[in-house]
Parts: C-alpha cells; structure tokens; sequence
C-alpha cells in the first residue's frame, strides 16, 4: 500500500512509523509546508519521500492528514478533489464540530 502522511510532525511522524512497523505501508511518501521537517523526516527514515502535495495524494492508497484541526476546513476540499476514488482518507484531528 502507497501511503502519504501530510504534516510530518508529531501526530503524523508517529503514525508514519506505526504504519512502516506494521508492515502496512511499502511506500511512505511524505507533505508539509515547513522544509525542516519534511527534510527531518526523510533524514529519520519516517518516510522514504517528499512530493508535492497534489501528487502525492493522488498516487496514494492511503492519507493521513495530520494538521492543526482548525486548517482542515480549507485544506480538505482540496485533498478530496485530487485523490483516488479508492483511496481511503485518514484525519488525526480530534474536534470534528467546525468540520
């Protein structure tokens, strides 16, 4: 399964490896708007590449949107236009009443 993580902090870096341990991912790829930690990221082996968000969503089985919830609003139209059909769409955000 391809996987993209957006937003390679915390949340997402961890989910990122849970996803490598479990064996549940053969490819990781990696979005986030802050260069240091996507570099971070591929420098830690969290996930084997960066991409530009729009491809990295649309060649992905699974994402997992990891960014601050109040960011979700605005940024999910634009994931759920570019995305597979098939692919299946995570969010670790933990309010869901402005969504």
């Amino acid at each position: 399964m391809r996987a993209t993580i957006v937003g390679l902090g915390l949340i997402g870096g961890c989910m990122a490896l849970d996803l490598r341990k479990a064996g549940l991912a053969t490819s990781l790829i990696g979005a986030d708007t802050n260069a240091n930690n996507a570099r971070l990221a591929i420098d830690l082996g969290i996930v084997d590449e960066i991409l530009p968000l729009e491809e990295a969503v649309s060649s992905s089985d699974l994402i997992v949107v990891a960014i601050p919830v109040n960011a979700l609003r605005t940024f999910l139209p634009n994931v759920l236009d570019v995305m597979n059909e098939n692919a299946v769409l995570i969010d670790a955000g933990s309010t869901k009443g402005a969504i």
